[in-house]
């Protein structure tokens, strides 16, 4: 680890993803401490190392390599001061239900396997036996110009990754349903329809309506 500034407000972490790091051109408004972690370390690392060092009392951003501006980081801090950080989680659940429910009307299996132990970040499908993700993830990329993520470590090859963090909105992530979709048929898939209108049906807020529909019905099984 390298440790740039002193007295920091904030603690940013290289998780060592990419070989290049993106450094402000000019002095920040806030003082940030740069932690450089070795090449591939992983976002798990990366969060140990910065919570280590932020010790409770400053704010981590994690895989700052080339994704996000760390001169951005104020006007970061202002949305989720502006939408409030119950309202954030409340929404990053619902996405995130919306995208569990779709996967299940598909009739395809989560990754994840205990309900409880979901994530509001991403939801990892599993493809069917003998069905290559990431030719199902190319496929969609260059088809309909949406870009998965890929299974890591055992599962690379078997799953693919939806991600609902940060500032998503319903509209997107029913976009991206659509895509996944319409993908899944592109590539002979073997699936259900009917995932982008469990997913809407969740959003929209029917429950009531909702209950008797098949659409519904798929989703629960």
């Amino acid at each position: 680890r390298v440790l740039v500034e002193a007295a920091p407000s904030e603690v940013l972490v290289n998780d060592g993803s990419t070989d290049t790091f993106a450094q402000p051109s000019g002095s920040p408004a806030f003082l940030i401490r740069w932690l450089h972690l070795s090449q591939n370390s992983g976002q798990s690392a990366a969060m140990y190392y910065g919570m280590q060092e932020a010790r409770g009392e400053y704010i981590i951003l994690m895989d700052a390599d080339l994704q996000n501006d760390p001169m951005d980081a104020p006007k970061m801090w202002r949305k989720l001061e502006e939408e409030g950080l119950d309202n954030v989680f409340s929404r990053q659940h619902r996405l995130a239900e919306a995208a569990r429910r779709a996967v299940r009307a598909w009739g395809l299996e989560i990754l994840c396997t205990d309900p409880k132990a979901y994530a509001d970040a991403l939801t990892a499908i599993v493809m069917p036996e003998g069905v290559n993700a990431d030719e199902v993830r190319n496929l969609i990329l260059e088809r309909f110009d949406l870009s998965l993520g890929a299974g890591l470590g055992k599962v690379a090859g078997k799953v693919f990754r939806i991600g609902h963090l940060g500032w998503t909105n319903d509209l997107m992530i029913m976009g991206a349903l659509a895509g996944i979709e319409m993908g899944l048929a592109a590539a002979g898939v073997k699936h259900k329809r009917g995932g982008v209108d469990a997913a809407m049906e969740y959003l929209a807020g029917n429950t009531l309506a909702a209950q008797d529909s098949p659409v519904a019905a798929a989703a629960r099984r």
